[in-house]
């Protein structure tokens, strides 16, 4: 597959064909073509800033926006979406390569002043209604990201988002590493008798990968754990994957709490430099709940009436099973 093919794919209306994308060899091609979409996009954000005032107007100055960028975001979004599943060295390259350059373009985008002028100009217009919805919401979306700001404080607002961005794929990272280094072998046992071919089949493929001498090879992987919690009959086997998935990423180089705390000290940061007490009331500007003590003041009627339920269930569990304690991996 060409360059060319691969843009004409993801730009085809419809789903897009991942499996292809992913292909081998097509990869070798993303950061070629991540860096041809990013100048475009440069380009044309450029060149839309110099347009006249009087010239502008919403069909020809938002929709190209959009349109321009939409490429470049469902490429990225592809390569950050199959790291993700199915991490490897090549894809994590890519988007450590290109990320810190995607970031930059987008703060430039959403702290600029000259932009935000200019769609103050084109609100004014005689608009659609889906139109001057859609203005109202990039001018919110543009104040929440800071584009009031002085000049001094959007550029540590830039700072913080670049080093949100690495630490978010670094802490993603450390998940995908703690969860690969956890396997266990296991041949024909008693204990998989209930469960279906469908995922025998996957561990038999896991195990043959790995070369591994036994018959098959659980992992920590979504389809696999979920496998072993449903069907396993044996509770020690059980409880070995529960306790391994509550400490992924708790140790060593791959420990995500110091990283975790300094995600919530640069959040805490940013909140504050965009006038917010915190990042909660910061994040809840673009959702539906008005506070976060309201978020909280849901939060807790719903536990209440939802654990009465839960215990419920809990006991006709124990009953059924006539299982006691009645353990977390039951």
């Amino acid at each position: 597959m060409t360059p060319q093919k691969i843009l004409e794919l993801i730009q085809t209306p419809g789903m897009i064909d991942y499996a292809t994308l992913k292909k081998e060899g097509n990869l070798a091609m993303f950061p070629e073509l991540l860096s041809k979409l990013l100048s475009q996009a440069q380009a044309h954000f450029e060149k839309l800033l110099t347009m006249a005032d009087d010239e502008i107007t919403f069909e020809n100055f938002i929709e190209p926006f959009f349109i321009n960028d939409e490429a470049l975001n469902t490429l990225f979004k592809a390569i950050d979406s199959f790291n993700s599943t199915d991490s490897n060295d090549q894809t994590r390259k890519i988007i450590a390569d290109f990320q810190p350059k995607f970031v930059d373009y987008y703060n430039k985008v959403n702290l600029s002043n000259e932009l935000f002028q200019k769609l103050l100009i084109i609100q004014k217009q005689a608009l659609t209604i889906h139109q001057k919805r859609s203005i109202e919401l990039i001018l919110r979306d543009m104040k929440i990201a800071g584009v009031h700001l002085p000049e001094e404080k959007r550029e540590e607002l830039k700072k913080i988002n670049k080093a949100l961005s690495d630490l978010s794929e670094k802490f993603n990272n450390n998940v995908i590493d703690s969860k690969a280094e956890f396997f266990v072998e296991m041949n024909e046992e008693e204990c998989l008798k209930s469960m279906p071919e469908e995922d025998r089949e996957t561990a038999k493929k896991e195990a043959k990968s790995r070369k591994s001498n036994h018959l098959y090879v659980f992992t920590l992987s979504p389809p696999s754990y979920t496998a072993i919690m449903r069907y396993c009959s044996d509770e020690k086997t059980r409880e070995v994957f529960y306790k391994a998935n509550n400490q992924v990423a708790r140790e060593g180089k791959k420990d995500n709490r110091p990283v975790a705390l300094k995600i919530l000290k640069l959040r805490q940061q940013k909140a504050q430099l965009l006038g917010f007490e915190n990042y909660a009331e910061y994040i809840l500007q673009e959702r539906m709940a008005p506070s976060p003590e309201k978020v909280l003041e849901v939060l807790k009627t719903v536990n209440e009436r939802a654990g009465k339920e839960a215990q419920k269930n809990i006991d006709a569990l124990k009953k059924y099973a006539q299982k006691e304690p009645f353990e977390e991996w039951d």
